[in-house]
């Protein structure tokens, strides 16, 4: 079997973005994916920025060590991709690192599911249809929202004391550190989902209720599922929205509690 191969250096959320054009391919052709991954790339985002990855030196970075072990099972469990492994220099056929090219392609204002199609116009494809997907998953979260918020990428306008009344339908799904910050400023008591992968956490995902999230790499999961979700896009880097069905975006208060009351009652 023929093998085609992608090079990445960025983070769990980007990679996430980047599967659709994979599938896209292995559906047309037949030919599975080997996925190259760089650990521990250095990176700076923005001023401020509390990294949500970092190396052994504390330095934020892309991808570390443990994130690329819980990526892999998720990314193994699909059809369309054989390996996950660890760049060391191999040559590949795409190299998706030419998108971050900001003298030529329009970043971080534009979709990032778009970047890698700006390089490998092969990639493009119908992003409405579900990339992640998953079968008899053992966990029953129907009745239950799972929440995300990460310490980047946040609207600093909103504010979620509005899920009070919700309290008892919510779980937690991060550190232990951004569910703490979380319940702490928002006064909130909810669960939290420990998990060992992000193999795992899809499978919370892909039969609960309804996710709420800013842009993160829960989000991207969710959204490559196709599960009903609320989005809190993040001003400065707007480079996210829903793609497949069921999904919302929003950047005003009045939408976010809207879409969330929407989706609580649906």
């Amino acid at each position: 079997m023929d093998l085609l191969t992608v090079k990445h250096s960025y983070a769990g959320g980007d990679l996430i973005a980047l599967l659709p054009g994979l599938q896209h391919i292995y559906q047309k052709t037949g030919h599975k994916w080997v996925i190259y991954q760089q650990i521990d790339f250095e990176l700076f985002y923005y001023d401020g920025m509390i990294p949500a990855t970092v190396n052994s030196e504390g330095k934020a970075v892309s991808m570390n060590r443990k994130h690329f072990e819980m990526l892999k099972p998720l990314l193994l469990s699909q059809e369309y991709i054989e390996d996950f492994r660890e760049w060391k220099g191999e040559a590949v056929y795409i190299d998706i690192d030419k998108s971050r090219d900001s003298r030529t392609i329009p970043i971080p204002y534009s979709p990032l599911h778009y970047w890698s199609f700006f390089i490998a116009p092969e990639l493009q494809c119908d992003l409405s249809k579900e990339w992640i997907h998953l079968w008899n998953t053992p966990y029953d979260y129907s009745d239950k929202i799972i929440v995300n918020r990460t310490e980047r990428y946040q609207n600093p306008y909103f504010q979620y004391y509005f899920l009070k009344q919700y309290e008892s339908k919510l779980v937690f799904s991060g550190t232990e550190k951004e569910k703490k910050v979380f319940c702490e400023k928002w006064d909130l008591d909810i669960p939290h989902i420990q998990v060992n992968d992000f193999l795992e956490l899809a499978r919370y995902m892909h039969r609960c209720k309804g996710f709420i999230g800013n842009q993160s790499l829960c989000w991207h999961i969710a959204d490559a599922m196709g599960i009903d979700r609320v989005l809190e896009v993040c001003a400065v880097f707007p480079n996210t929205f829903p793609t497949t069905s069921n999904g919302y975006a929003c950047v005003y208060q009045e939408a976010l509690e809207l879409y969330v009351h929407k989706m609580i009652n649906k």
